[in-house]
């Protein structure tokens, strides 16, 4: 498949707004969807303003509702961190459809709303939701976090009273911000978008104009937490993301910083949320509205995760034939494993039909580096075609690319012998080609070399009658750039 890296374009807003062109990762999975009209606990109002106590909380699952509607899996959770009479609060609202949830930006904070332990999630997750920005404001600032819990605790960035303005941290795979000002609405970064890290936890514009007031904005941001680049269709173009990077739509247009559409999912160069881990929460905190009389709106509506899946067991980064000496000596490495039981070392003389040779053990499931080696011993004479075949504990197998060595010379095929009394050397060579034989004693002495003109096969190269006494004797075989030793032991 070819592969399209599509950059940002100029982002104009104009009478007609663009939408989403989303259509598919390469290898679709499930999504999840948080609807805000689902379930509630009987007899809840439509809103909380202002809120009702200070420090207000709740905790909703399928199991225990609440004001909040209950996600069809996982935990939704919301609280209040400052005091009521900093106004701000929640209203549920149709948008007109479906529901979304109004949050009017308090001064108090951070407040915060999050969904956790998402079903069905993977390590490469497409996060998109509508918002619709009320008619007026000029103060307040939003913070979403995307990430990975494992299981709801009360701790967590995503439910405690954190602001996610300082430090790493190891829930978060990306976070992005909406900041209110006199002039617009600027969507803001965490993180470096150039990749080369920062101190502390700066958030550098992303875009100063990002969204309007009055209008609804589509905001979708692609996140790869695998070890290997992935690809998802946009449009008509297919848009490749590195592993660890993350990419941000507005609007149906993807945003850069200098050019850099690949936002890094690291903080001061530091990762956070481990490799391989699946993104399964998010959440958004609000802060810094206006004291007096917040007017600052934002609607939350289309809540949704798309996955996708990896397909392979393993990720192979290398793999190498070479040939050492009589023998071929193979290596291979795995960036990660999954479920991987062992390797099968296959081998072939004509590149078509492999046999096994031999069998190593797998790291069932890994995300570390991992180096292989296997060396053979007898390889057959010529061309030899290897291949690795991973097999899963279920059965499973997947074969890598073919790799192609020559042994020009064959260790069995050398051999020394006495003929009535003259000395013979029989070689054997997958090619022709021009060389010498060299005899010489147990000191080093060279006693005698013979040209040797090699054909495709075996070859017989009379040494002539040497007249050796009993004791060993070296001989040395030559060709281009290859050597062999053999001994041969004389007796009177």
């Amino acid at each position: 498949m070819k592969k399209t890296l599509l950059l940002a374009v100029a982002f104009t807003m104009g009478a007609i707004q663009a939408h989403s062109q989303f259509v598919n990762w390469e290898n679709a999975g499930t999504n999840y969807v948080y609807d805000f009209s689902g379930n509630r606990a009987p007899g809840q109002p439509a809103s909380l303003e202002p809120i009702p106590t200070d420090g207000y909380k709740e905790t909703v699952t399928t199991a225990s509702l609440g004001w909040m509607p209950a996600p069809s899996s996982g935990t939704a959770y919301l609280r209040y961190s400052g005091a009521a009479e900093f106004n701000g609060g929640y209203k549920l609202v149709p948008f007109p459809n479906p529901t979304g949830l109004e949050v009017l930006i308090a001064n108090g904070g951070p407040n915060k709303l999050s969904l956790i332990d998402a079903a069905g999630a993977t390590e490469i997750s497409r996060f998109s939701t509508t918002l619709k920005f009320g008619d007026s404001g000029t103060k307040g600032l939003i913070r979403l976090m995307l990430g990975n819990t494992d299981g709801f605790t009360s701790s967590g960035v995503f439910t405690s009273n954190s602001n996610l303005s300082s430090g790493t941290n190891a829930d978060i795979f990306a976070a992005l911000g909406i900041l209110y000002g006199a002039t617009g609405i600027k969507l803001i970064g965490r993180n470096n978008p150039t990749g080369s890290g920062t101190t502390g936890t700066t958030y550098p514009d992303v875009k100063s104009d990002a969204f309007v007031l009055g209008r609804n904005h589509e905001l979708e941001v692609f996140m790869n937490n695998s070890v290997a680049e992935q690809e998802y269709t946009y449009g008509t173009n297919t848009i490749t993301i590195p592993s660890k990077a993350y990419h941000v739509w507005i609007d149906g247009v993807q945003l850069d910083v200098a050019g850099a559409v690949n936002f890094p999912a690291a903080i001061g160069g530091k990762t956070e949320v481990p490799v391989n881990k699946v993104i399964n929460a998010f959440g958004f905190s609000h802060l810094s509205g206006d004291a007096t009389t917040p007017t600052s709106t934002v609607t939350f509506s289309n809540i949704r995760f798309d996955y996708a899946v990896t397909t392979l067991p393993i990720v192979l980064s290398s793999f190498t034939a070479k040939k050492q000496n009589d023998a071929v000596k193979l290596n291979w490495t795995t960036a990660s494993e999954k479920n991987n039981a062992h390797f099968d070392i296959l081998r072939s003389s004509t590149g078509k039909e492999f046999q096994t040779i031999e069998q190593v053990s797998g790291a069932g499931n890994s995300n570390d580096v991992k180096n292989y080696s296997y060396t053979d011993y007898k390889p057959a004479s010529g061309t030899n075609y290897y291949q690795l075949r991973q097999v899963d504990f279920n059965g499973t197998s997947t074969e890598s690319e073919v790799r192609a060595v020559t042994t020009d010379l064959v260790k069995d095929g050398f051999v020394v012998y006495k003929e009535t009394n003259n000395l013979v050397a029989s070689i054997h060579s997958a090619t022709a080609g021009r060389g010498s034989v060299k005899v010489a004693n147990i000191l080093g002495d060279i006693l005698r070399t013979i040209p040797a003109e090699l054909g495709a096969g075996y070859t017989k190269v009379d040494l002539g009658n040497l007249n050796l006494k009993s004791g060993v004797y070296l001989v040395h075989l030559v060709v281009g750039n290859r050597s062999q030793t053999v001994k041969f032991i004389a007796e009177d």
